[in-house]
């Protein structure tokens, strides 16, 4: 039986495809008549590095994210004003949306997690899920809410939300209380089929290498002054100067994720992605904290619990000077990896709803 899976992806950073990749490869596992269309503004490059089931794109920005200064940095004022954008005419928008998804006539909507697509979906008819950890009700109104107009466009977010049959939740997320449909599953994360041993081989020999990878935001760092630390050679997704300790990641072969799997640690910012990935497979983390950003309480908690990690400040890192955190982190105990369940948790309820449209869901909050 073959099924028509919609998958929309914020296109704020890489985060969002790390998470809904996963779970559309563990829903095309369980049903190999899978084949998807994905909407998204991200690059195809990305979407071929981390799909496995046969898929179409379309070119789509399904909502506003956040306007960035840099991967840290957000503008709330200039945030307001895209989001104030995205609202006018909020109902038209909608319905034109669901004109565009009926003609597309899927089994299933996965958005991970635009908001605009759970309320054309509801309206379109369509069984709708979201997937993520976090929702930009909440990241708005914790940057945007005291600016004029922030309360109905808030609302609005919400509603589009309560539209899905289910909130998917990967481990750790943000806790979304007003939600009623939501569903915790467990943390999501990519894993090779190499074994760590065999992706080490594609690196340079070196007894440390560590991965600086900061998401799909920019945040452009002046590598050329580094020091040279003896013994590390530093992996990077981007140009590196000519220097004999600084690798380029397209330049050995190896996908983020098994760079992720192969290096000691990685260097990264606060969110999803890369840090629940390292956590999972057991590398060392080092992480920019945010101050601000919604979800960090509740990755830092689980962080705490299972990973060895060290924060690392924005001069620390512009100057790299990482050396220090780097022997901090190594210093801690190991906590056993977790599992990351997540994506067979949800493939396996988005599987038996599409098999069945009348099948009992879980129950929600």
């Amino acid at each position: 039986m073959t099924f028509h899976l919609l998958v929309d992806i914020s296109a704020h950073g890489f985060g969002h495809l790390a998470q809904a990749a996963e779970v559309v490869n563990a829903l095309g596992r369980r049903l190999p008549g899978l084949h998807a269309t994905v909407r998204t503004d991200l690059p195809a490059d990305l979407l071929d590095d981390r799909l496995r089931v046969p898929y179409q794109t379309r070119t789509a920005r399904l909502d506003p994210g956040m306007v960035m200064a840099d991967a840290l940095t957000v503008l709330p004022e200039d945030s307001q004003r895209a989001y104030a954008a995205f609202h006018e005419q909020w109902l038209e928008r909608v319905q034109a949306e669901a004109r565009e998804m009926a003609a597309l006539a899927p089994d299933l909507v996965l958005a991970d997690v635009p908001y605009l697509s759970l309320a054309a979906a509801r309206q379109a008819g369509l069984p709708a899920a979201a997937l993520c950890s976090l929702d930009w009700a909440g990241v708005f109104a914790a940057y945007c809410g005291h600016l004029p107009g922030a309360e109905a466009i808030t609302a609005q977010i919400e509603a589009a939300y309560r539209d899905a049959r289910l909130f998917l939740q990967p481990r750790p997320h943000m806790p979304m209380d007003y939600l009623n449909n939501r569903v915790e599953i467990g943390p999501i994360a990519a894993t090779p089929d190499a074994p760590q041993a065999l992706l080490r081989r594609k690196l340079p020999p070196a007894e440390h290498v560590v991965l600086v990878s900061l998401g799909g935001l920019p945040f452009p760092l002046p590598l050329a002054q580094w020091p040279e630390r003896p013994g590390t050679t530093w992996l990077f997704p981007g140009e590196v100067p000519p220097r004999a300790d600084m690798v380029a990641l397209k330049d050995t072969g190896l996908s983020h994720i098994e760079a992720v799997v192969a290096v000691d640690a990685v260097v990264t910012k606060m969110g999803y992605g890369t840090l629940v990935e390292a956590a999972c497979q057991g590398t060392d983390i080092l992480y920019l904290p945010r101050g601000d950003w919604p979800e960090e309480p509740a990755m830092e908690a689980w962080l705490a619990a299972n990973a060895r990690t060290q924060t690392v400040t924005r001069p620390m890192l512009e100057r790299g000077e990482l050396g220090p955190a780097l022997d901090a982190v190594t210093a801690q105990p190991r906590p056993s990896p977790p599992i990351p369940s997540g994506a067979e948790d949800a493939a396996s309820l988005l599987a038996g709803w599409l098999e069945d449209p009348d099948t009992a869901l879980p129950n929600s909050r």
